[in-house]
């Protein structure tokens, strides 16, 4: 009889083990074995501390446009993350009937609808006319139509889940769905006592538009307090009023961690851990810029044949910039020991801007026609009276006024920028010489 006794107690303990083991579905959420209770019953827990890093290159003008792109790398969160980019966010606001609320404290209803488009939700607010205290919202996705009876589970996956919401913000977002996704919205404020008697849709749902296309909604879900309980068993009531929670939908440019093809401007990333807690960051893209250059050279003398000179004066772009004379030159804005030829200099700002410049050398010059040149250039000119000198050569300079009066004497650095500042001077026109050359160069200043 013991033995009897410890095997019928065994055998108990085995169906009972099997009866009530905890398996996975497919997606990773937790089934109980014959037992009829959520199959991924989410407890109330704070969502972490999300952040993202972003790689992003800028929009240039290089020889052609080239748009700028952002990678973004979530964490903080379980992966996989979700991850929806805007530039402009734009909200069009699905219609719902007022006043559909019955509330006791925190307990929330809600509605399902199955999408009519492929679209993103880019905002989600508790109406303020149902309180002003914080708000707790979920937005799920079903496999399949949630059940139409009381009590009986269904299995879920969480798109979003936003808790402790000041209660008067309309949440930014950015949740994706598509067409045919059948997807469960529920909210409440985090303290309530509101009831009404007006009741817009019975079980057969309420018709509105989502995109501007045809959808039913559905009310699902027993007052269930979501601010300090677990999910519970997602189903449609039968009885009872909704849990109205305003939508929003707009377009989306990317719905990976790539967005691409951006012009300059300000983006904003979205991303959802596997848990549907999200998190966002603003990328910058700086919009290219337009190079443009001015160049002078000196020709080769004859008497050596390869002391010829090219200089190359950038503005606009990001500085500092950066250089390459090709076939030969070097890696500054002066190139020396030139012959008589052709040379490409590429400019490239801090940003990857670049523009190019071919300055052409011709035959060889006598040593008097040489020095009867003024080897530099100023920019910008005309000027409001701030400019720049670069010259081929170390020089002392001098600027004189249009009646001939000496008005600034100074030295210039070769290859360098060196300021000037006329500020104070009169508008009217200016004569930039070396010392002890007669060769006036034309300065305007407006």
């Amino acid at each position: 009889m013991k033995k009897l006794l410890l095997f019928k107690t065994l055998f108990l303990f085995l169906f009972t083990s099997l009866s009530y083991a905890q398996q996975y579905n497919a997606a990773g959420d937790l089934v109980s074995g014959n037992k009829n209770t959520p199959a991924n019953a989410m407890a109330y827990v704070p969502c972490p501390v999300l952040t993202g890093i972003d790689t992003t290159n800028n929009s240039k003008f290089c020889g052609s446009l080239t748009l700028g792109n952002s990678v973004m790398t979530a964490f903080g969160g379980p992966s996989p993350f979700v991850y929806t980019w805007f530039q402009t966010q734009g909200y069009t606001p699905i219609g719902l009937p007022a006043n559909t609320s019955t509330y006791t404290s925190s307990q929330a209803r809600g509605f399902w609808f199955t999408s009519p488009t492929t679209t993103v939700i880019t905002g989600l607010r508790v109406p303020t006319d149902i309180g002003t205290a914080n708000q707790f919202i979920y937005v799920v996705k079903w496999p399949t139509a949630p059940p139409t009876y009381t009590l009986q589970s269904s299995n879920y996956t969480v798109l979003g889940k936003f808790l402790n919401v000041p209660g008067l913000d309309t949440i930014k977002c950015g949740i994706q769905i598509k067409t045919g996704d059948i997807i469960g919205v529920l909210g409440v404020r985090g303290s309530t006592a509101v009831t009404t008697a007006s009741m817009s849709y019975g079980p057969g749902g309420f018709a509105t538009t989502i995109s501007g296309n045809p959808v039913t909604l559905y009310r699902f879900m027993s007052q269930t307090d979501i601010t300090t309980n677990p999910l519970g068993p997602l189903c449609e009531g039968g009885t009872g009023n909704l849990a109205r929670v305003d939508m929003f939908f707009g377009n989306a440019i990317s719905v990976t961690p790539f967005a691409n093809n951006l012009s300059g401007g300000n983006y904003v990333c979205f991303y959802a851990d596997t848990n549907g807690c999200t998190s966002s960051s603003t990328v910058n893209v700086v919009p290219a810029a337009t190079i443009i250059t001015t160049s002078s050279f000196t020709n080769p003398t004859c008497s050596s044949g390869n002391n010829g000179q090219a200089l190359v004066m950038p503005s606009g772009g990001y500085f500092p910039y950066t250089y390459s004379w090709s076939p030969t030159g070097g890696t500054t804005n002066l190139a020396t020991g030139l012959s008589v030829g052709s040379y490409t200099c590429l400019i490239t700002d801090s940003l990857g801007n670049c523009d190019m410049k071919v300055v052409t050398l011709g035959s060889c010059t006598g040593i008097n026609a040489y020095s009867a040149k003024l080897p530099l250039s100023v920019y910008p000119n005309p000027t409001t009276g701030l400019f720049n000198i670069i010259s081929a050569v170390r020089a002392d300079i001098e600027i004189y006024n249009s009646l001939g009066q000496k008005i600034y004497a100074g030295k210039i650095e070769q290859g360098r920028n060196n300021p000037v500042n006329l500020s104070e001077q009169p508008s009217g026109i200016y004569y930039l010489r070396i010392k002890d050359n007669r060769t006036n160069f034309k300065i305007i200043k407006n």
